[in-house]
């Protein structure tokens, strides 16, 4: 396996970990709290959630990127 797929996968597995750590924290703790507690464990698992797909999308980011560096220019291309 190349270096580019276990970076990607790291990235992929911690995104995951966050975003299954905020959903379980927005649908299942925060329901059984009081008022105000529930809005805050909610506001924080969304939060949580959503740093794991901005986790996701930078390992992408840098999977493309990596994998873009290596490769020659494609003729016709406004970079090139």
């Amino acid at each position: 396996m190349s270096p580019v797929f276990h970076a990607s996968a790291r990235h992929w597995f911690a995104g995951l970990a966050l975003a299954v750590l905020g959903v379980s924290l927005a649908r299942l703790v925060a329901p059984a709290l009081d008022v105000q507690p529930r809005a805050v464990v909610t506001l924080a698992g969304q939060l949580i959630s959503l740093s794991g797909l901005l986790v996701i999308a930078r390992g992408i980011r840098l999977r493309i990127a990596t994998a873009s560096a290596g490769a020659p220019p494609v003729s016709g291309s406004p970079r090139a």
